[in-house]
């Protein structure tokens, strides 16, 4: 479903999009995996530096890297939604 004033959860997200679409780089399911994996990232480095355990030169690259260039797996870490199911029926059984 496309999003629009209509279709929106919030009014927020529909008739004020406008206004606070800048805040999506900080408040979205998107930001908010990318800030997640940035600290994860950076405490695993801070750990190592302080001689918690031991990283490979390459494993610190590499952790580097995805802190660096965050945003190719954020789909495969949260695919979209499937389709809700249908709510259960609210009839009630004859009585007797």
């Amino acid at each position: 479903m496309e999003l629009s004033p209509l279709t929106a959860i919030s009014a927020i997200d529909g008739r004020y999009r406008k206004q606070v679409q800048h805040l999506d780089e900080y408040f979205s399911e998107y930001a908010l995996m990318k800030y997640r994996v940035l600290i994860e990232v950076e405490y695993a480095l801070f750990l190592e530096k302080k001689k918690v355990f031991k990283l490979s030169g390459k494993a610190i690259k590499h952790l580097n890297r995805l802190a660096k260039d965050f945003g190719a797996p954020a789909p495969r870490v949260k695919p979209p939604a499937a389709p809700a199911a249908p709510a259960p029926s609210a009839t009630r059984p004859p009585q007797a």
